[in-house]
């Protein structure tokens, strides 16, 4: 018998760049989270915590962004939630990274999304890559890379037989990553067009929830949840 997975795909709270939507940032993995974003961490944490949540293993993308956000919201869901939450296992990998968007990276999209460009683009969407940078591929295959070598694992390993009727606990798994990183992988778990990877809302500090077994592979169970924001906003207002 195996564990199983539960994976929870959390994008980064709002940054710096998050700011300037007019400008293409893709990696910029200097940039720092916005006040805003800090508090948006600090809900998420405190959210898990207090519905008992637990992570046995977490991974960010080595971006200053992620790994702020992985501090404040572990910080805050052990102090929500007990010691027993806090996870085994904090690392970081590159190939979580969000998409690297090259020569265009700091530079106006009117000023790059011209109608030749969008029309490549649309020939080719999975394919295409601006100069020096990735294609949803190249970041498809890194996000895939890291998940089949470093998290699969987890939750294959055989156990010992339990007591009769008794289902495994899965291992859970947080990756604190990037918003279109993100989509690239659930394209690949949903075996979806490539046209649609752009549809996919992934809000900051969202969670994106999925579970892998044995015998039945990948299934979706929640998408871009930020019940936490929600939840926080309404705090604020009892509040004022």
């Amino acid at each position: 018998m195996h564990r199983g997975l539960r994976l929870f795909l959390i994008r980064h709270a709002e940054s710096s760049a998050n700011q300037t939507p007019h400008t293409i940032s893709g990696q910029s993995n200097h940039v720092t989270l916005t006040p805003r974003g800090m508090t948006q961490a600090t809900a998420l944490g405190a959210h898990l915590g207090h519905n008992r949540m637990r992570f046995d293993h977490v991974w960010t993308s080595p971006a200053v962004r992620t790994m702020t956000t992985s501090s404040l919201c572990l910080e805050a869901m052990n102090k929500a939630g007990g010691p027993c939450h806090l996870a085994s296992l904090h690392g970081e990998d590159p190939r979580l990274l969000e998409i690297d968007m090259g020569d265009w990276v700091g530079k106006a999209r009117t000023e790059v999304y011209s109608e030749d460009v969008l029309e490549r683009i649309k020939q080719d969407p999975w394919r295409f890559s601006p100069p020096g940078g990735e294609s949803q591929q190249q970041v498809e295959e890194r996000m895939m890379s890291f998940v089949q070598d470093k998290v699969l694992p987890l939750a294959s390993d055989p156990l010992a037989p339990g007591a009769p009727g008794q289902q495994p606990d899965p291992v859970h798994v947080a990756i604190f990553g990037h918003g279109f990183a993100i989509k690239c992988f659930m394209r690949h778990i949903l075996e979806s067009s490539a046209v649609h990877t752009w549809k996919i809302a992934i809000n900051n500090t969202s969670v994106t929830e999925l579970r892998w077994t044995m015998a039945h592979g990948w299934h979706l169970e929640r998408l871009n949840d930020t019940a936490h924001l929600q939840q926080h906003t309404s705090e604020l207002y009892k509040q004022s």
